[in-house]
């Protein structure tokens, strides 16, 4: 059967054998892959060090043509992220990139760019870039994968409102998906109020602005972003616990599913 070469991203790995891994990689070509890395246990196998979390390689691997799993023949080391070793937080921050890319990436589908863009935000992730650098990648991912949140107008009846327009605060529904005006606010569920700045914050990110806000402003906007993923996919974010600001009781959502910060 013929080969494929490309490069990839590693995003999880599980023991399949005694000897043997099921790896799932994002792809440059190809999108997301599954595939079973055969001796990928072994301490001198052919992968040797490649197949690790957050690992950059570039493989070679037989494409199946049915829902079985794809076959790894080769992977080799191109980058590791070393600092991200010694960073907690860029850790978290990689991980939890994984974790989404693990969900929303779909087989068959690639994003050549959006790939090239993940890898430079992970050598991006280090001391005080890591908040403003997970947001940006964040809301290019929901750009990617058509999760858009409605910033300009009520996400429920559609009328125009701008976070511009002087009202101190709108009402957000991760729900709904996205803001919601004062007539409809009533039938959203999982709502907030929000600082019409924050809206506006991430409107201009929306808008692929370079403009980057401070890292309490990118914190508060990642953690409304984070509920809005969980929200929108049904799944939770196991990673996000460790992006959260201090719970203020005005910030809570009404009737959602909203988390506690860590201990």
């Amino acid at each position: 059967m013929a080969t494929e070469k490309t490069t990839a991203l590693v995003l999880r790995t599980t023991d399949f054998s005694e000897t043997s891994r099921v790896v799932v990689l994002w792809t440059r070509d190809f999108g997301k892959v599954r595939a079973l890395a055969k001796g990928g246990r072994r301490l001198r196998s052919a992968f040797e060090v490649a197949l690790d979390l957050l690992n950059l390689c570039d493989i070679v691997l037989i494409r199946k043509a049915s829902d079985a799993l794809d076959l790894l023949t080769e992977a080799r080391l191109r980058e590791r992220f070393v600092h991200l070793r010694t960073h907690l937080q860029a850790y978290y921050a990689a991980c939890l990139m994984a974790e989404i890319l693990s969900i929303c990436a779909q087989e068959n589908d690639p994003h050549p760019q959006w790939f090239e863009e993940t890898i430079s935000a992970l050598r991006q992730l280090s001391g005080e870039a890591v908040y403003p650098t997970l947001l940006q990648w964040e809301v290019r991912a929901l750009r990617e994968v058509g999760l858009q949140p409605v910033l300009d107008r009520c996400v429920l009846c559609k009328q125009p409102m701008l976070a511009a327009s002087g009202d101190a605060s709108l009402t957000w529904s991760a729900l709904a998906g996205g803001i919601v005006c004062s007539h409809c606010h009533v039938a959203a569920r999982g709502r907030r109020q929000v600082s019409a700045h924050l809206i506006g914050q991430l409107q201009k990110l929306a808008c692929s602005s370079t403009e980057l806000p401070d890292p309490a402003t990118c914190l508060d906007l990642l953690d409304l972003l984070h509920d809005y993923w969980m929200q929108q996919l049904g799944v939770p974010l196991c990673l996000a616990i460790y992006f959260q600001p201090i719970r203020r009781d005005a910030g809570k959502p009404e009737g959602g599913h909203g988390y506690n910060s860590p201990s």
